[in-house]
């Protein structure tokens, strides 16, 4: 872990995705103030999420990541020294040190020096899936792999990934992380960044199709409101205010069964009906089971040593 210049980290951007019709990236700067990055327009943490501790599990296992571009987003460690997030999130990390993760869940930063206090480890490798499109409207795929050039710190551990196929309709609790916007619509919020979590709903069914109905970009996934095994995007219900939002791109969703905690999903866009809906009707998420066999040979590929699974 290392000091590096807020060069790299002062132009954060918020990148869930969000826009009325469909689905876009929008962003804001961000600035250190008090040893703590705050978010010029949108503030940070999950919308009506309470505040994760830096000794609960949930920290130990959910990283802050932060292109050279500018970009925030949240990711899981399914190794000590490998991150999970979205393909949008490193798009714009060519080269392995464009990309910096963060192992706290309150990021601080010393302002007048320029430097970052938090631990951080360099991205060596990034693999993306190679089915992503950036230019999509509500990209599909969206799932990428990153190796640190040095390990997480000693306390942190790997996440377990759902490995067996499932019903979307078992869980009535899901558990959504990550680093973003804390306000919904056109609200404006001014906390420092940290990491949050709220439980949410699974969106299935009839509640599905319906709000599907609207969207013709991604009438593709009307066949999934039976919440089979086999989807490929699992969706959660964000009309009572909470959820995910810009800035927790990449973050986990947990569900519990079989006598353990599991990620089934990496957060990829939200979607809404109008700016004043922004992160307030539903969250969708990629369904890291229907991607094991890429994750294990993109891990087996860059570790050169031993499955996952």
């Amino acid at each position: 872990m290392k000091k590096i210049s807020l060069g790299l980290l002062l132009s954060f951007v918020a990148v869930l995705s969000a826009c009325q019709g469909g689905e876009g990236k929008s962003g804001r700067d961000s600035k250190c103030v008090g040893g703590r990055f705050y978010d010029a327009q949108f503030g940070s943490g999950i919308i009506g999420g309470e505040a994760v501790e830096e000794s609960s599990w949930i920290a130990r296992r959910t990283v802050f990541l932060v292109e050279k571009s500018g970009n925030v987003c949240t990711g899981s460690l399914i190794d000590r020294q490998f991150v999970l997030t979205a393909a949008h999130c490193v798009i714009n990390s060519k080269s392995s040190n464009e990309l910096a993760v963060v192992f706290s869940a309150q990021p601080e930063c010393d302002d007048e020096k320029g430097t970052l206090i938090s631990k951080v480890s360099i991205a060596d490798r990034i693999m993306i899936h190679p089915g992503y499109r950036d230019s999509q409207a509500a990209p599909g795929d969206d799932l990428a792999l990153v190796r640190l050039s040095l390990p997480a710190p000693g306390e942190f551990e790997a996440v377990r990934l759902m490995s067996q196929p499932f019903r979307w309709t078992e869980f009535n609790r899901v558990l959504t992380v990550g680093y973003g916007r804390t306000v919904g619509g056109k609200e404006v919020d001014s906390t420092p960044i940290a990491l949050r979590a709220v439980v949410l709903k699974p969106l299935a069914g009839p509640a599905l199709t319906e709000a599907l109905r609207w969207n013709p970009t991604l009438s593709d996934d009307a066949g999934q409101a039976s919440g089979g095994g086999n989807q490929r995007r699992l969706w959660l219900n964000q009309m009572d205010g909470q959820g995910i939002c810009n800035g927790d791109s990449g973050g986990p969703a947990f569900v519990r069964g079989n006598g353990g905690t599991y990620q089934v999903g990496v957060a990829s866009f939200v979607s809404q009906k109008s700016k004043e809906s922004t992160c307030r009707m539903f969250g969708v998420y990629t369904n890291v089971q229907a991607y094991r066999a890429w994750i294990e040979k993109s891990y087996r590929a860059m570790n050169g040593r031993k499955n996952l699974f």
